[in-house]
């Protein structure tokens, strides 16, 4: 027996004629009892029974902390992760070889975050397609296509068929522009920014997204805009697009936003609460939200407009915004307004009264195609520069009251259609218009059978095959 128990590891064993005694390591005392079979069971039971209670401790101090931290699964991936979406550990056989840290996208999966600047991309094409645009090849320091490594060269190509997934790493400290990143790629399904995505010496991100036609939605709350001058073009014909989240940062050196979401038909409501546009140089809104289709909401009271010389088509087509608040507009070096709201077909009032039109010399088919449009405030406008208001409120079947009483109309050049369809118009004031020649072609079409018109006789002269009969005609001179 004595010889047995000399065998045993990791206790202090000191066997004597009454009994033993164990010396426990961790804590460092001697107990004296007797020896027996018995005994040396209940003495193991008891140490295992205390290892089993300071684990059980641990684990639940530990659990404390889990607040900040939870399990995102998927079918591919498992991670955990810090309330920052910091991957902490990266469980093994559920995302590959675990080689890099791992980071959680939008969607929940765990995916590599490399040294310098990560994306994540899905994409699904037929045909070998380039990866990006030459502009960026020499700044992918690391790309991987599902899984497999693919040495960096100035000429990334995608598998033939099949959906891939996409790991790039790009240097952007060393690039001043991010035109074209990902022009045209039509099979784009999704793209993740990491938080390390530099974009502080970014000047440019002009058609940055054009014709990502299969993006359902993108979020760019990271991107530093405090450096970029142009968003020209930036989701143009994104057409699928619903979600865009746009920087929480500010713009103060922003020039132009031309066309930036122009196309994207799907898009229902554009936040700019925390995308401060207060640049003095800002000069171009042209078509900002050209073919927004869906948009219903939208909110530009954060953009400073003083320097803006053109808001063409700024809302053109926009089907479903029903109001605009413009109060915060400052217009005094505006110039173009061509097509602003045209075929704003639910926009039902629009209050201009505050704009500055001094410097305006473009005006056509501003409210053209505007359907619902029941009244519109234009009782400020300045017009002495004005060249162009052919079809300015052509097919704005229920407008039945306008007066442009304060228009001054000595240069303008071109009036065609200008009330063409205004089914229900029953009072127009137009008695101040001069009488320049060849420029009341087709003035009025399909006016209703009673209605007011004032005007001077130069300008009845002009237009009375247009007037019905059954109008009453009252004369300024």
């Amino acid at each position: 027996m004595e010889e047995n128990f000399n065998t045993v590891e990791n206790m202090d064993i000191d066997i004597e004629k009454e009994g033993s005694t164990f010396t426990i390591p961790f804590l460092n005392k001697s107990i004296k009892i007797p020896f027996t079979k018995k005994t040396l069971i209940i003495v193991g039971s008891g140490l295992l029974f205390i290892i089993i209670l300071i684990i059980i401790i641990a684990s639940l101090a530990h659990g404390k902390k889990n607040n900040k931290k939870e399990e995102k699964k998927n079918n591919n991936y498992q991670c955990i992760i810090d309330n920052e979406d910091n991957c902490l550990t990266c469980i093994k056989n559920k995302c590959g070889s675990c080689n890099f840290k791992y980071i959680l996208t939008n969607d929940g999966e765990c995916v590599p975050d490399f040294s310098l600047r990560a994306n994540y991309i899905s994409y699904n094409d037929n045909e070998y397609v380039e990866l990006l645009n030459y502009t960026f090849s020499d700044y992918i320091t690391e790309l991987i296509i599902d899984k497999e490594k693919i040495s960096p060269s100035s000429n990334y190509m995608f598998p033939k068929s099949g959906e891939h997934t996409i790991y790039m790493t790009i240097n952007t400290e060393k690039l001043s522009s991010l035109d074209k990143m990902f022009y045209q790629m039509r099979k784009l399904k999704s793209i993740y920014f990491s938080k390390k995505f530099n974009t502080k010496n970014i000047t440019s991100m002009e058609r940055m997204f054009v014709s990502c036609s299969q993006l359902t939605s993108v979020n760019i709350s990271n991107f530093n805009t405090a450096n970029v001058k142009s968003f020209n073009y930036l989701f143009y014909y994104a057409s699928n697009l619903e979600t865009v989240i746009l920087p929480k940062s500010k713009a103060s050196k922003l020039e132009t936003v031309s066309f930036m979401f122009d196309g994207c038909f799907l898009l229902r409501s554009i936040d700019f609460s925390n995308f401060i546009v207060n640049s003095p140089y800002l000069t171009s809104l042209h078509g900002t939200f050209n073919g927004c289709h869906l948009l219903e909401n939208i909110n530009m009271s954060n953009f400073n407009t003083e320097g803006v010389t053109d808001m063409g088509e700024l809302f053109e087509d926009c089907h479903s915004l029903t109001s605009i608040d413009l109060t915060k507009f400052k217009t005094t070096k505006l110039q173009y307004m061509n097509k602003m709201f045209y075929r704003c077909k639910k926009m039902e009032k629009i209050d201009l009264s505050h704009f500055n039109t001094e410097n305006v010399v473009k005006m056509e088919y501003l409210f053209y195609g505007c359907s619902m449009l029941g009244s519109v405030e234009l009782s400020s406008f300045n017009t002495k520069n004005l060249q162009t208001m052919d079809s300015m409120f052509n097919g704005c079947y229920s407008l039945s009251s306008i007066d442009l009483s304060g228009f001054n109309t000595e240069k303008v050049t071109n009036m065609m259609e200008i009330f063409a369809f205004c089914s229900n118009l029953l009072y127009l004031d137009i008695s101040h218009f001069s009488d320049n020649a060849n420029k009341y072609y087709d003035f009025f079409t399909t006016l209703p059978n009673d209605g007011t018109i004032k005007l001077n006789h130069k300008i009845y002269e002009k237009i009375k095959g247009n007037i019905p009969s059954s109008w009453k005609i009252t004369y300024i001179d």
